[in-house]
């Protein structure tokens, strides 16, 4: 089945009002192409300040008229949101008129349309914060009797905060981020009986607890079904205070001919690929079925329970961004094999902010693992500190300690273990449970002010996506109330995605303190950096490159140090709003007392959100943990 869209078709009326499932009805759209693409917006504007302190986006022009989403239209009882699609039950179609298999995820007949059922057994529920939370309590008891720790449970919790192998369900998952460069997988493909590949398959492990989500998997490689259908296979371990919906969001590419008739490739749909209940105790085995990965971008797993934070990405390994393949950021900062020896766990480790709350846990446990005859005092001043860092890892909708809001933003964000902290203004921990939103958005024009503080010794970025708002969504998913889901209620349905960001935000490296510099010589190299001094060349040219880059400066290393991913013919994405900013739309350096890297970015919207997510804000250097969405 091929169907053609060409540009005089996007200006055809979708039709009808269809009653959804979540009390709401499409309205009639004006230049809509769904289930093609939808129209490309236009106007998005991206300038820096004269002192380089501030970044202004002024988003691009949504495509449909002005209506706040949250109220009916004058003279109906009704909710008709402009941006809500009528659903429609087809796959989607490219710019091109080629049909998208596996891009409807649920249809009347099949509330599962992409996966069978899953198999599901039981595990042990036991997670990281189980065992910490008893380590805590015992070593307290110990001090508070004049004991000596057992270093055996200081190791323990060191094994869990490095992720080294244990008896539990959650063995090998390090709350350190560290590991990013060991996270990439290749899809195995598969083969017909004339050698012609027809598929393939790539196993993922996640963890699901509380307000984390943990993934083996960073990256997936998909040379191999570049033009055929696959799957991923997706084991689930659902552990203490897990309970939620699964649910994979794909971000798909769409392809469409240039002028010059070259391939190329824009923003096109995402879609919630299942929206299924997980219950804690349990291991899950889904079999997600996945559209041709030439036009994959990477999916998105989401908890609508706590979200933010509860989320973990998977990128297409294959994406070039700010010059660097995916893969190649994680390995360049941290080494391409972490496990590789102590060293190397230590350099990758020394990487991470000492403020990130996971790595304030280590240092404490470090601490008391080298001071076995700590008096009672200090050793009471390391097990608060160790507990107090905890409590921070487990909420990342509130700044850690140390770290204090700009007062001047409506959303402080703060980079550290390659994750993102996030604090809303307005938003008190007496209300510390409530979703995180930005209530007074509801049409066009609204501002808002985000400042980004960096805690980690590299450089981070700053991209905000919308999910639907400014182009459009619908509601696919049917009733699954009867089996304990909440498919119609809170899923992103089926979207038409656009980036907010023109380009990516550069945020520098933190400062690293004195006191926190290491004997690590391209940490070292760094702080002479930092201090005014000249990156030494006697660790050779990559690394004096890599200390320049770690410093906050823009030089990266030569082309020759990033992986060649363009063999097999599998295309490589290199989107212009992916790319570096010019070098006057660059930030300046800024760090404050701390050494942490500041920014602020100012946001126009110029189309009305989606009432499902208003803002997707993440690092697109190193996604995998680091997001934090706004509803």
């Amino acid at each position: 089945m091929e169907r053609k869209f060409m540009r005089g078709m996007l200006g055809a009326t979708v039709s009808g009002a269809l009653l959804l499932s979540a009390g709401a009805a499409s309205a009639q759209v004006e230049g809509a192409g769904h289930p093609g693409p939808q129209p490309w917006p236009t106007g998005a504007v991206q300038t820096l300040s004269e002192d380089g302190k501030v970044t202004y986006l002024r988003g691009g022009d949504g495509i449909f008229p002005e209506q706040d989403p949250w109220l009916p239209p004058e003279g109906s009882n009704t909710l008709q949101p402009t941006n809500l699609l009528e659903t429609i039950y087809e796959n989607a179609f490219d710019s091109m008129g080629r049909e998208i298999p596996n891009t409807v995820p649920s249809t009347p007949e099949n509330p599962y349309n992409l996966h069978p059922d899953p198999v599901i057994t039981p595990v042990d529920k036991t997670s990281p914060s189980n065992d910490l939370l008893a380590i805590f309590a015992e070593f307290e008891q110990t001090a508070n009797e004049g004991g000596q720790l057992d270093p055996e449970r200081v190791q323990f919790a060191l094994d869990i905060l490095e992720g080294n192998p244990i008896d539990r369900t959650y063995s090998g998952f390090p709350l350190l981020m560290y590991k990013g460069g060991e996270k990439e997988k290749v899809v195995e493909p598969e083969f017909d009986a004339d050698g012609n590949v027809i598929g393939g398959n790539v196993n993922v492990h996640q963890l699901w607890m509380h307000q984390h989500i943990m993934s083996d998997t960073a990256f997936i490689d998909p040379t191999m079904v570049q033009d055929v259908p696959w799957t991923i296979t997706y084991t689930v371990d659902v552990l203490d205070r897990g309970k939620e919906d699964f649910a994979p969001h794909a971000m798909l590419w769409d392809l469409f001919n240039n002028d010059e008739g070259e391939v190329q490739t824009r923003p096109g749909w995402g879609i919630d690929q299942t929206f299924f209940p997980v219950e804690e105790g349990y291991r899950h085995v889904f079999e997600i079925e996945m559209p041709p990965a030439r036009y994959w971008k990477l999916t998105y797993h989401w908890g609508w329970r706590i979200h933010p934070p509860r989320v973990q990405v998977i990128e297409n390994s294959l994406q070039n961004v700010m010059g660097m393949y995916l893969p190649d950021w994680e390995s360049y900062v941290f080494g391409e094999n972490p496990s590789a020896s102590e060293e190397a766990k230590l350099n990758a480790i020394g990487m991470i902010g000492d403020l990130a709350p996971a790595k304030r846990m280590w240092n404490a446990f470090r601490t008391m693992q080298s001071r076995q005859n700590a008096d009672a005092a200090s050793l009471r001043n390391e097990i608060e500190e160790a507990r107090n860092a905890f409590f921070d890892w487990t909420n990342r909708n509130y700044l850690p300690a140390g770290v204090e809001p700009d007062p001047d933003a409506d959303i402080t964000l703060l980079y550290a273990n390659n994750q993102i902290y996030g604090e809303v203004k307005g938003y008190t921990r007496d209300t510390h449970d409530m979703q995180r939103a930005i209530d007074d958005w509801r049409t066009r024009g609204h501002k808002i002010k985000v400042t980004i503080k960096n805690a980690d010794y590299y450089p981070r970025a700053y991209v905000a996506v919308d999910f639907g708002g400014m182009r459009g969504w619908e509601n696919t998913f049917q009733n699954t109330i009867p089996v304990g889901g909440q498919g119609p209620w809170f899923t992103f349905g089926r979207t038409h995605w656009w980036p907010n960001t023109v380009n990516p935000v550069s945020i520098a490296a933190a400062e690293r303190l004195p006191a926190q510099v290491s004997s690590n010589p391209v940490a070292a190299a760094r702080a002479q950096l930092v201090a005014g001094g000249d990156a030494p060349e006697d660790q050779g040219p990559i690394a004096a490159a890599r200390a320049r880059l770690l410093a906050g400066e823009t030089g990266l290393p030569e082309a020759a140090t990033s992986r060649e991913r363009a063999s097999n013919g599998a295309r490589v994405v290199s989107e212009d709003w992916l790319q570096r900013p010019s070098r006057e739309n660059t930030p300046a350096v800024e760090r404050n007392a701390q050494g942490l890297s500041t920014h602020s970015v100012h946001i126009e919207f110029n189309h009305e959100p989606s009432t499902r997510l208003r803002l997707y804000q993440f690092d697109p250097l190193h996604h995998d943990v680091a997001v934090w969405s706004l509803h």
